[in-house]
């Protein structure tokens, strides 16, 4: 009688332990997105059903009862170990392991599985077993089989590399990271402990110490979890936020060693020679400016520094995590990609001065500068000189070629143009074919000897389409003066354009200028 309460004591203890790992299980599992819960998860679950299994094993009351619950143990421990090895990987790393290198640590569970359940057709697990009456309940006692002897050093050698793992990052860690990870060290050590002192329920009368020892690393793991707050609600959406935003992140110790990269700043290119746990790379440029600014202490909280590199362009910030007011502990980088808002920002100051098609100025910026430089010879006392231009008949080459063809010509033509002024002259699109030219400080027979230098260039352009060929003309009209009190850029304007209407109705290809002394006009050849 003393037995059979002795046992069902043993298996209440038990049962109250698979019981704990069950919701701990289902704790974990219901805060899947917090990094390692759903490993942990699978954790708990295989040991939790291991310890049911032994419970029902101590309560069986004969053989061949001992014998089918003993295949459900062997099948469920097979996995407690690369379970736990997977769990301590994704607290260390903080980042999910590729399908490739997780499945060779499950493939070996169910091999080893589907030996248990078959053992009797091939004794790989146990050779042989027998039952007997042991001080308290019924124990078994086998010989172990060659499946059997790689399944035991399977699992310790699984257990004790995640430890080794562990113990590196224990090693690595700051204080809070720290006491949860010697918690999770510990739990894994004692199951790998029991197994190795005792493999074949060989002392304690019989009894597997293994449920006991996963009840004690049960505790340790809920201490983790609940005193240590693992899956604290405010972490979660933490961590759950900061892998979630496009923005890359990193933190880094005060010995400049990575600590952290949010999944984002994992997947870019220019974080891809950043390692966790590593020091920052000496040998990558964006590494060495963030070595720069933290050795120079050059930030502020809101300074935001530029980065470029391969055409793409970033913004980042640098911030202390401090302990109190003076020691600082590490930094959080944050980098913002704004490669697009460059190039469109770029684009828009483009378009804000420039005509879209010749690449030329643009009536509206080309008038904001005349008026710059028409105050400024003001000033001075200085002639400055307007020519504006017509391509002759450009409608016909429309007409004949296309609008295409008609586009390109504006193109050539403008920047045949450009390469023949000086720095100093201004050179935009009036609209349509007409184009215009300010020329600071020249008369008018300099501006007239520009205007038909210009008209010759444009003239010798030759053009091959659709099998013909054919050159252009163009007409200029040239105004200049010097009496600019009251001149503004639309009296230029009017001016030169009066003496180009002079060249169109003189013939074409010429140049007819005009100053404020009423110089006659001539054509120039």
């Amino acid at each position: 009688m003393l037995f059979a309460e002795v046992s069902v004591s043993w298996a209440v203890t038990i049962l109250f332990s698979s019981t704990l790992l069950l919701y701990l299980s289902a704790y974990a599992l219901q805060r899947k997105q917090v990094h390692g819960a759903v490993e942990f998860a699978f954790f708990m679950l295989s040991v939790s059903f291991y310890s049911l299994a032994y419970a029902l094993e101590m309560n069986a009351t004969t053989e061949s009862r001992i014998i089918d619950v003993l295949k459900f143990e062997v099948f469920w421990a097979s996995f407690t170990a690369p379970a736990f090895f997977l769990f301590a990987v994704r607290f260390i790393r903080r980042k999910e392991s590729s399908v490739l290198r997780t499945l060779p640590l499950f493939i070996i569970p169910l091999i080893i599985g589907c030996f248990a359940f078959t053992n009797d057709r091939h004794t790989f697990i146990y050779k042989s077993y027998t039952v007997v009456q042991g001080a308290y309940f019924p124990i078994i006692h086998y010989e172990p089989g060659i499946v059997y002897i790689f399944q035991l050093a399977f699992l310790i050698a699984t257990s004790l590399f995640a430890e080794v793992l562990l113990l590196i990052h224990f090693l690595k860690s700051n204080n809070t990271i720290r006491k949860q990870t010697i918690l999770i060290l510990i739990a894994g050590l004692l199951p790998t402990v029991s197994a190795a002192v005792n493999p074949g329920r060989s002392t304690f009368n019989g009894l597997d110490t293994q449920p006991f020892a996963f009840l004690i690393s049960g505790i340790l793991l809920a201490l983790a979890l609940f005193h240590f707050k693992m899956f604290n609600l405010v972490r979660i959406a933490r961590e759950y936020a900061v892998d979630t935003i496009h923005d890359y992140l990193i933190i880094i110790d005060k010995d400049l060693v990575v600590r952290d990269i949010n999944a984002s700043g994992r997947n870019s290119a220019l974080l891809n020679s950043f390692e966790t746990g590593c020091l920052l790379p000496g040998e990558c440029d964006f590494a060495s400016d963030l070595i720069q600014h933290i050795r120079a202490n050059s930030f502020q909280a809101d300074t935001v520094f530029q980065y470029e590199q391969n055409k793409r362009h970033y913004k980042y910030s640098l911030a202390p995590i401090q302990s109190n007011a003076e020691h600082i502990e590490g930094y959080v980088v944050l980098i913002n990609e704004n490669t697009e808002h460059v190039r469109l920002m770029k684009n828009l100051e483009s378009l804000a001065f420039k005509d879209g098609l010749t690449g030329i100025y643009n009536r509206r910026y080309f008038t904001e500068l005349s008026n710059r430089e028409i105050e400024m010879a003001r000033r001075g006392r200085n002639s400055l000189s307007m020519i504006m231009f017509d391509l002759d008949d450009f409608k016909k080459i429309n007409d004949s070629y296309g609008h295409p063809v008609g586009d390109r010509v504006l193109v050539r033509v403008a920047r045949a143009v450009q390469k023949e002024l000086r720095a100093s002259e201004l050179f935009g699109r009036y609209g349509g074919e007409e184009f215009c030219i300010l020329c600071p400080e020249t008369s008018v027979e300099e501006s007239s000897l520009v205007a038909d230098r210009l008209r010759k260039v444009i003239n010798s352009l030759l053009w091959f389409e659709n099998g013909t060929s054919f050159t252009l003309t163009a007409s200029f009209g040239v105004y200049s003066t010097s009496d600019l009190e009251n001149m503004d850029i639309k009296s230029l304007f009017t001016k030169a354009d009066q003496n180009l209407y002079r060249a169109k109705h003189e013939g074409k290809n010429c140049v007819r200028s005009e100053t404020e002394n009423k110089i006659p006009s001539s054509q120039m050849t």
